[in-house]
């Protein structure tokens, strides 16, 4: 009877100590961080990673886990991916550091190739101030219904940033932007927030 009691407190143990090495490997995976896109100034903005997907909240909040990546987008305007972090912004979605004097900078501007990444995350932030609800992004962008508005659009963020409005003028006319947007409000919002 003691070699049957013995058997069984070491069958006892060894299902406990499998299902704690299972909860341990299952916890180790699940570690869902918070990130937040443009100093969390963005909300209604689509965000999608392998294992999470959702709008970012009033905040700017996004959910990801370590080594995922983060794709934004608004309907089927993909505005670009990067590897989840704490703060992602329009440079980290198009690989670039912002420019981070006003001499780089204004070589950035001075250049008038199309297509160049700082026009993309230039142009990604004229998107996001055109589609805010209140035309007024000082007080934050919100995107609320835009993902679903936009599905089927296509509007390409590659062209140069001087073009980028004239070019997309009926886009935006069909999305209901009236207002007239300054070029340097989408920059100026970009380095602010």
């Amino acid at each position: 009877m003691g070699t049957k009691t013995n058997a069984h407190v070491y069958a006892r143990r060894a299902v406990v100590a499998m299902t704690a090495c299972m909860l341990f490997v299952a916890g180790c995976g699940s570690d869902t961080k918070k990130g937040v896109f443009l100093g969390g100034a963005v909300s209604g903005l689509h965000y999608e990673t392998a294992t999470q997907s959702g709008l970012t909240d009033e905040d700017g909040t996004f959910r990801y886990k370590s080594g995922e990546t983060v794709t934004f987008s608004l309907g089927d305007v993909v505005l670009g991916s990067a590897l989840g972090a704490r703060d992602l912004s329009p440079f980290d979605l198009v690989g670039i550091e912002a420019p981070s004097t006003e001499s780089a900078l204004r070589t950035e501007l001075a250049t008038y190739a199309s297509g160049s990444a700082f026009d993309r995350a230039a142009n990604i932030m004229y998107l996001l101030v055109a589609l805010d609800a209140d035309g007024h992004p000082e007080n934050g962008i919100d995107l609320t219904g835009r993902d679903e508005s936009l599905v089927g659009a296509n509007i390409p963020l590659h062209e140069n940033l001087y073009n980028f409005e004239y070019r997309n003028q009926g886009f935006f006319r069909r999305q209901r932007v009236a207002r007239d947007i300054v070029i340097t409000t989408p920059l100026t919002t970009l380095y602010r927030m």
